[in-house]
């Protein structure tokens, strides 16, 4: 969000992760609770739920990266949406 603020104002990555994370809800995910990628590597989840992850610092990639490749349940929601 930080990177779009400051880079492309006017653009929107798209509301539809609101949709995503009802349709979850109604098959019984618990989507309840959310934190920043900053303090990603001290959190604990039974499965992360990612969306839209663009435009990130090395170090949030990092994180994301370790996580996806530790084989824990992961969801990634993105728009395939290109400038």
């Amino acid at each position: 969000m930080e990177w779009q603020s400051m880079n492309k104002p006017s653009k929107t990555i798209g509301e539809w992760i609101d949709e995503q994370a009802g349709t979850l809800m109604k098959w019984s995910v618990p989507i309840l609770s959310i934190t920043r990628l900053e303090y990603l590597p001290e959190v604990e989840s039974d499965m992360f739920i990612f969306q839209t992850p663009v435009h990130l610092k090395d170090a949030e990639k990092k994180s994301i990266i370790k996580i996806l490749e530790s084989g824990k349940p992961t969801a990634v929601f993105a728009s395939p949406q290109v400038d």
